[in-house]
């Protein structure tokens, strides 16, 4: 389950509580998903995550990694 309540500066990912952002570097989305920041970058290639530039730094947005998670949880479930 991911949630996040409005006002407030985390949210719950399955178990953990991990704080909210409007958008993640590359780095801290591969600690999110527990990948390598090289995953990260080959999700983004394949279009599975969006991201956004802040000047010339990539970020992935914060509902970019949920819809992800979202995604994954509904194949899961699918294959079930």
């Amino acid at each position: 389950m991911v949630s996040a309540m409005p006002g407030n500066d985390s949210a719950t990912i399955g178990t953990f509580r991990v704080p909210t952002r409007l958008a993640y570097r590359l780095p801290e989305v591969g600690v999110l998903l527990d990948c390598s920041r090289r995953t990260v970058s080959n999700l983004i290639a394949a279009g599975e995550l969006e991201v956004t530039y802040v000047g010339t730094h990539r970020r992935v947005p914060h509902e970019s990694v949920v819809a992800y998670l979202e995604r994954g949880k509904a194949k899961a479930r699918a294959a079930a």
